[in-house]
This record gives C-alpha cells, structure tokens and sequence, in this order.
C-alpha cells in the first residue's frame, strides 16, 4: 500500500513570542498556500483532531497557522 505523505508547517502562535513576526514571514513566503484556523474564542484551545480536520479540509495549504 502506497500512503501519500503531506508536509504541512503549523505555527502555534503563542502570545509575546515573536509570533506575528513568523507569521508575516510564513505569508511572505508561501502568499498563496498559507491559511489560518481559529478557535470561536480568542482564549479556546484547538484540538488536534481540529487540526487535523482544517488541514483535511484544505488540501492545498502548506502552511496553517493558530
């Protein structure tokens, strides 16, 4: 059985840790393959089953960030 293999970059933004500064450089560097996922509050936590589905979902991101 052959299994395809997706290389995804997930940045976890984690407040004051230069985390606006990787994600202007993710999005200079993959402008069009780049995507966002948010929980519904600022203070929820995202599973990685959430991950999972947002990265099932958008087949043509290679970069996620939170």
């Amino acid at each position: 059985m052959t299994e395809n293999v997706r290389n995804v970059i997930v940045h976890y933004h984690i407040f004051k840790n230069a985390g606006t500064t990787v994600d202007a450089i993710l999005h200079a560097n993959f402008p069009a393959t780049n995507g966002a996922v948010e929980g519904k509050y600022p203070w929820d936590t995202l599973t990685n089953q959430d991950l999972l589905d947002f990265i099932l979902a958008n087949p043509r991101l290679d970069v996620i960030s939170s």
